[in-house]
């Protein structure tokens, strides 16, 4: 017999598998993996790149342009989230929707302005 907890689990698990996964656009998955591949490259980069100095920039370059660029796939993710479900919770999903589309468009923003300040 499964006590509450379990439950809960079993649960939780259902929803991120039935919900939360098939939203998440491929794009994001992708922008992720070669995020880390990125951080990995510029970690290492020493050991793996020694006669190559600007790989560095490269890798540095790509990295942010795929962390600009989650936030805004990550509050798509939200937004068809919050399309599926019913009830508060889909109150709650579009909160974390505008509040993702939120912190994206000052995230751009920011990044943007300091662009303009490093150029000058």
């Amino acid at each position: 017999m499964m006590n509450w907890l379990d439950t809960q689990a079993v649960r939780l698990w259902r929803f991120g598998q039935d919900t939360v996964r098939p939203a998440v656009p491929r794009a994001a998955w992708l922008l992720a993996g070669i995020a880390v591949f990125c951080v990995l490259n510029l970690l290492f980069e020493q050991e793996i790149w020694p006669h190559h100095p600007q790989t560095g920039v490269w890798f540095g370059v790509t990295f942010i342009g795929c962390v600009m660029s989650l936030p805004w796939l990550a509050a798509y993710a939200a937004a068809r989230v919050a399309w599926e479900i019913t009830g508060w919770w889909k109150v709650v999903w579009q909160l974390a929707t505008w509040g993702l589309y939120a912190a994206a468009t000052v995230s751009a923003l920011l990044f943007l302005i300091l662009c303009t300040v490093a150029l000058l």
